[in-house]
């Protein structure tokens, strides 16, 4: 397959499904991410293959099945068939033509030998002689008839011609002679027919061991099981599990019924419903993929579901279960993936159209002018985006937001920030004699004058400021000292109040006892 309809890498089931319940047959996104033809042996490590001949000059390699997930199962019983359809079945077809005009010719001659039989031994239609119960009477024939096929039953101008002649002549010598004439073509006519159908079972024969040379030793085990209990046991039972009188042999119809039941071997009885109603009501289209992508998926998994078993073939199948294991229609898979678009796809495609999808290749042109205009757009959407936010405070770039005076651009939406001009200062002349000359310009200088002398304003003014810094420290020294003071000599003033109050009570007490 190539590169332009695999699903990328990373890819999950996740990602493509609306919610799912129960988990289908087969998911979207394979289990694995090889493809289905990529069957190595376990043991050799190398890849077996098997060239199968479809004609003189063409010859087409198949590999042989040795294990791998289900959707690998079921796409080599898909590839194996489409190759027996070119070669084998094509074969048994022609084969099958050819019997039937065979067995055509047979059943007229039947019916000419049962009438002149009839006519010669004299007994009506549907009479009780020995001859004509011998021979197969009118009511044999009769019974013959309704039960061929309307294909095959005699029904020519021919036939009708002779019998009418054999009727009219009632010359019994003339009706021994036409039944000696029919006997030989009769056993002539047999004879193809069984021909025919000794080449048709060798064609199945060929069919049968295809199939089994197509697997490895390790895969060849259930299919030898279901070959023999339906095709060599007796009785044998049939989709339905119902019993019926065997050994049936290698036919076509036991081929279809030995692959359904190793089907059965892998896939639960109802796949084709699970898988049907998955594709139909659990996929969304996700944007990790492209439309083509997702629509050539869509139409591999539509493919299977004729292979998928299903519960009409199944013993819980009833008289009103209908058979599920068919495709979608173009217009029905067609509406499914519209469905599993986005809705902004949808509403595109109903602008341009008025009435729903008929085919599938319609509508994968008109959805990728829909991908290509959403992703133009979304390109341009992210592009706005970047240039709003380098706008912002916050952003990587850390501008300031832009204000209600700044320019706008071409278009008239995102408005661009002014930047500021940088300003630079030089002082020649501090420049040249010393000091700092990137604070300001010349005319600014206070320090020198034009001719270059320094001023003495600015050593004055230098000269102040440290003074002013020094009276302020001092009077700050001075205030606390003079406070420090003052509360000293309130504490000594304070103390000698005390004693002088003590004194002055001793002087007296002591004058009184001296008076005595």
């Amino acid at each position: 397959m190539s590169q332009r309809y695999t699903l990328p890498e990373g890819l999950t089931n996740r990602d493509c499904e609306k919610s799912v319940s129960d988990r289908p047959p087969l998911p979207f996104v394979p289990l694995t991410t090889s493809t289905p033809e990529d069957t190595v042996f376990k043991n050799t490590g190398e890849l077996r293959q098997l060239k199968i001949k479809l004609s003189e000059d063409l010859k087409v390699p198949k590999s042989i099945y040795d294990g791998g997930t289900p959707e690998q199962f079921l796409y080599h019983i898909q590839q194996t068939l489409d190759i027996m359809r070119k070669k084998l079945f094509k074969s048994w077809d022609s084969l099958e033509l050819t019997r039937k005009e065979h067995y055509a010719n047979l059943q007229s001659l039947r019916g000419e030998l049962g009438t002149l039989k009839e006519q010669l031994s004299g007994t009506p239609q549907g009479g009780n002689s020995a001859t004509g119960s011998k021979s197969g009477t009118g009511s044999s024939q009769q019974r013959t008839s309704k039960n061929t096929p309307r294909s095959e039953r005699p029904d020519t101008d021919e036939t009708r011609t002779h019998s009418r002649e054999r009727e009219e002549t009632h010359d019994p010598a003339a009706l021994q002679t036409s039944i000696q004439e029919l006997i030989p073509k009769k056993k002539s006519a047999k004879r193809l027919c069984q021909e025919v159908e000794q080449q048709q079972q060798v064609v199945m024969n060929e069919v049968f061991d295809l199939y089994d040379s197509l697997l490895s030793e390790s895969q060849r085990g259930d299919w030898t099981k279901v070959v023999e209990d339906i095709c060599h046991s007796h009785p044998y039972l049939t989709r339905r599990n119902k019993p019926r009188t065997g050994p049936r042999g290698q036919t076509k119809e036991a081929f279809h019924d030995c692959v359904h039941a190793h089907l059965l071997t892998v896939f639960s009885h109802d796949a084709a419903e699970q898988e049907r109603h998955y594709l139909q009501c659990c996929l969304k289209k996700s944007p990790k993929v492209t439309i083509r992508q997702f629509i050539s998926r869509m139409s591999q998994l539509n493919g299977y579901l004729s292979l998928l078993p299903c519960l009409y073939d199944s013993e819980y199948a009833i008289n009103t279960t209908c058979r599920l294991d068919k495709p979608f229609t173009e217009s029905e898979l067609a509406q499914i993936v519209l469905d599993a678009v986005p809705a902004t796809w949808r509403t595109q495609y109903r602008i341009t159209h008025k009435t729903v999808p008929t085919d599938m290749h319609s509508l994968l042109t008109d959805l990728e002018k829909v991908e290509r205009y959403v992703e133009a757009t979304r390109a341009q959407e992210q592009k706005t985006q970047k240039k709003t936010e380098k706008g912002n405070n916050g952003t990587p770039s850390g501008k300031k937001p832009s204000q209600a005076g700044t320019k706008r651009n071409a278009s008239g939406e995102e408005p661009i920030p002014r930047k500021k001009a940088k300003v630079t200062k030089m002082c020649q002349l501090c420049q040249q004699h010393g000091g700092a000359a990137t604070t300001h310009n010349t005319k600014e200088c206070r320090r020198y004058d034009k001719d270059g002398n320094l001023l003495a304003s600015f050593g004055r003014g230098a000269l102040k400021k440290s003074r002013h810094r020094i009276e302020e420290k001092k009077d700050t020294s001075k205030s606390s000292y003079a406070q420090l003071a003052k509360a000293i000599t309130k504490a000594v003033k304070s103390s000698l109040k005390k004693s002088g109050k003590k004194r002055k009570h001793h002087s007296d007490t002591s004058d009184s006892s001296d008076s005595e």
